[in-house]
Parts: C-alpha cells; structure tokens; sequence
C-alpha cells in the first residue's frame, strides 16, 4: 500500500510541476492574470445594411421595400438611443484593461461623438456563471458616471445578454439585448426586446446569420400591441428574399422579390 501511494504522489508531481513552471519560469513570481474576453461589437450593435440598398419608390419592388420599411423602423430609432453607449463600448477595445484590487477589470478612456467629448469606465468581473460587464459614462459638463448598460457573458464570449438604460435624465432599463454566436462568426443571432411597460412591452426585432442557403440572414419583428410578426428572409449575397406579413398582406403567404429586388413568385 505504501510503494502505491508514493508512485501516486510521483504522478501527481511529475503533471503539475511542468504546469506550474510553465505558467511562471519562476516560481517566486506570481503568475500574470489575463483580462477576460470582451463580447464582440456585434453582440450590441445589430447589422442593418440589409435595408440601407437605395432605390426608388416602385410597385415592382414593394415586397423588398415593405421589408426595409420594417427595418428601418427599428433602425432609426435604435441608432439615435445607442449612440452614446455603442460609441463607448466600441471604443474600449481600443485600450488595455488594468486589474483592481478588488478583482474586477477596469477600461477607462476618453472618446468622440461628434464634437461631444465623453469619459468611459468599463468594468468586467469574473464569477462563477461567467462574466459582468458594467459601463459608466461621463459627458464633460453635463452628467457624471452613468450607469448606461450591464451585461453577462460567458467564458468564451459566445453567449450573453446586455441590458440597456435610456438616458442620463431616464436611468430606467427599456431594452434587452440577447445574443449568441459560434467561435467563427459563420452563425450569429441578435435580438432586440423592449422592457418598458406598456403595449410594446415585449415588441421585438431578432437578426439571425448563418450558412443555410437559400436565405443566410433573417429578421423577425414582433409587434406586441397588435400581436403581428413579420417574417423576413434573404440571401446577403444575392439579395433574392421574401417576407410574410399578415397584417400587411392580409394572408399567411410569402411574398417574394428577386436579385434585382424585383417582386417575383415564390417558389
């Protein structure tokens, strides 16, 4: 019993001490702490270069124009609100976090929007579920460490959820966004809920990419006071897609437009 305890301590030695002086050439230095990984800039701010294609008004292209319509309604009202903190959160990855005593990760710097100056503290915590990330913004003169969003992510950053306040004068959350990717960006999804109460409670636009042809990006638009989902399809390189309104339309049929934009029938 005894010679199979000490080969059992030999084995245990022989794994961990390569590891320990791999890690730290020696062993009298503590061991450097990387700062976690950050979600990517995708993870908040949604593509929508799907309806920013010009073209003029016409009734040969009313599906497609009816689709960006929709969009576009989340569009501009979303860029306008997540200027500020979008801005921010896009800028710390220009700069390199430090580690505080307390164990949290700590971006702080100073960014533009326009001629507006701005001072950013992104704050990143590792715990036992993953990731918590909080932003605080400063606009010179006007209003001091806001708490714009938090957010949650996972180890690999691949997973997680933000949650947004509107504004420095309405410190009140009014969205959540969830997100979720694979490690190549060749699958991504997105979604944007409204938390405030009311009709629209519940109202969202979710964006989804992927391989899976014949359409590799898609839309659902939820509208929660009239309980109507909008259903839209394409092909990012084509451009060929569909859409399904049944408020619009009158119908659960979808209708179609091809790579010119074109209305077409659905095969």
């Amino acid at each position: 019993m005894k010679s199979k305890i000490i080969k059992l301590a030999a084995l245990v030695l022989a794994v961990i001490v390569p590891l320990y002086f791999t890690c730290s050439g020696n062993p009298s230095e503590p061991i450097e702490q990387q700062p976690p990984t950050m979600p990517p800039l995708s993870s908040m701010a949604m593509d929508f270069q799907f309806m920013e294609t010009s073209v003029a008004e016409s009734q040969a292209k009313s599906n497609w124009l009816w689709a960006a319509g929709q969009v576009a309604l989340w569009s501009t009202a979303l860029t306008v609100t997540l200027a500020v903190p979008v801005a921010a959160f896009a800028e710390s990855f220009n700069h390199v976090p430090v580690l505080l005593p307390d164990g949290r990760w700590l971006w702080s710097y100073n960014f533009n929007l326009g001629p507006l100056q701005y001072t950013a503290e992104l704050y990143g915590k590792v715990r036992l579920e993953g990731l918590r990330w909080d932003m605080f913004i400063t606009q010179h003169g006007l209003y001091a460490d806001f708490h714009w969003f938090t957010g949650v992510s996972n180890l690999t950053a691949t997973d997680g959820f933000w949650l947004m306040n509107v504004r420095p004068l309405e410190p009140t959350p009014f969205l959540q966004i969830d997100w979720q990717r694979d490690s190549d960006d060749q699958n991504i999804e997105i979604k944007y809920t409204t938390v405030v109460p009311g009709d629209e409670k519940g109202s969202y636009i979710y964006q989804a990419f992927n391989q899976q042809l014949p359409y590799t990006g898609l839309y659902d638009i939820y509208r929660a006071s009239s309980d109507n989902l909008v259903e839209i399809r394409w092909n990012r390189d084509t451009l060929q897609g569909r859409i399904k309104d049944p408020q619009h339309f009158e119908d659960d049929a979808w209708h179609c437009w091809d790579s010119h934009l074109d209305n077409s029938e659905c095969e």
